[in-house]
């Protein structure tokens, strides 16, 4: 008769994998953490990490524009600007609304500031009134904004200023964000590089 061969697993037979698996964890953690290190760009709300809240020096050196609506102008392009997020993030004084293209950005951008937080929905024009007492609509003709983009149409943040961003229109080549605002709509706003985007702040306190 043929002898069995038993298996036994003690915990002296157990301990090299033991190790194995704690250093595995171990490993994970400490890789996890040098991946989400670098810049805090603030607390942020956004459908997708990849977008890039950060902005240069030069830029937090802009004047906000309590004075009503503003224009932007790049060059001329033959090609829809993919706009792939959209997103928000608040930092002490002000909050950020930022909306990111993939490859070039658009030919122009417009900001129109308002009383009051109802935007018209396009093309169906039926109104919607977004969260705050004031509003600001971002419009980007020659653009695209549901190709690349997949995240939600609709961001509700909590912040000081910059309540809500809602998309309100996405149709034949033009894209129109409305923001909600608790407060006075200042804003500075300009194009950014690498990655292309327009970058929009809005202050949440007074000025000095």
């Amino acid at each position: 008769m043929r002898p069995t061969t038993r298996y036994v697993w003690d915990r002296y037979s157990m301990a090299p994998i033991a190790l194995v698996l704690i250093a595995a964890i171990v490993l994970g953690v400490i890789v996890a953490i040098r991946t989400n290190s670098g810049p805090n760009p603030g607390r942020s709300a956004s459908p997708s990490s990849s977008i890039d809240r950060s902005a240069p020096d030069w830029f937090a050196a802009l004047p906000f524009n309590c004075l009503g609506s503003a224009g932007l102008g790049l060059a001329p392009t033959r090609s829809l600007a993919l706009i792939e997020g959209v997103g928000a993030a608040t930092q002490t004084g002000y909050d950020r609304v930022v909306i990111q293209f993939a490859g070039g950005g658009p030919a122009q951008a417009q900001l129109t500031t308002q009383l009051g937080a109802t935007f018209p929905q396009k093309p169906s024009g039926k109104p919607v009134t977004l969260k705050g007492r004031n509003g600001a609509l971002v419009t980007v003709p020659g653009a695209d904004g549901h190709s690349r983009y997949s995240g939600p149409d609709d961001l509700k943040t909590g912040y000081p200023l910059v309540v809500e961003v809602r998309k309100v229109q996405d149709y034949k080549g033009t894209v129109q964000w409305a923001i909600g605002l608790a407060g006075v709509p200042c804003y500075r706003m300009a194009f950014l590089d690498s990655p292309v985007r327009l970058a929009i702040d809005f202050r949440s306190t007074p000025a000095v």
